[in-house]
């Protein structure tokens, strides 16, 4: 499943930040579950065609982070389940997937009023 990640080579956000975002959402939406292996840092470079070190960084920032741990000789395995995921990235996921998607929008000429617009209207028909 994380082999199926597409690099948005548009977007301004880097690499590793993209491939963090959507590992981290295959995490919290329950799509890879508590135990299970992912690829290993060289397998995920290789199939993404991306730096050996990016794939790295990525794991080591979610190793830090507390989603995944990487076990000698066995692989890197998802360490939390999709709930104490939650609590663990509390407000970060919220502010990662703002961030996206207000690059988005700046990189197709929203402006910031505009964009305020959206999220005003929005959240107040959730009230």
């Amino acid at each position: 499943m994380v082999n199926q990640f597409r690099i948005d080579e548009t977007c301004r956000i880097p690499i590793w930040v993209q491939l963090r975002n959507y590992i981290l959402h295959l995490i919290l939406s329950g799509q890879v579950k508590q135990g299970e292996q992912l690829p290993s840092v060289r397998e995920l470079s290789a199939n993404l065609e991306i730096n050996y070190n990016t794939a790295r960084k990525v794991y080591n920032d979610l190793m830090k982070d507390g989603f995944i741990a990487s076990e000698r000789g066995r692989g890197t395995f998802v360490l939390c389940s999709e709930q104490k995921a939650h609590e663990a990235a509390g407000e970060d996921v919220i502010e990662v997937m703002a961030g996206d998607f207000i690059d988005k929008c700046y990189e197709m000429g929203f402006s910031s009023k505009e964009i305020a617009a959206v999220f005003e209207r929005k959240l107040r028909g959730r009230l």
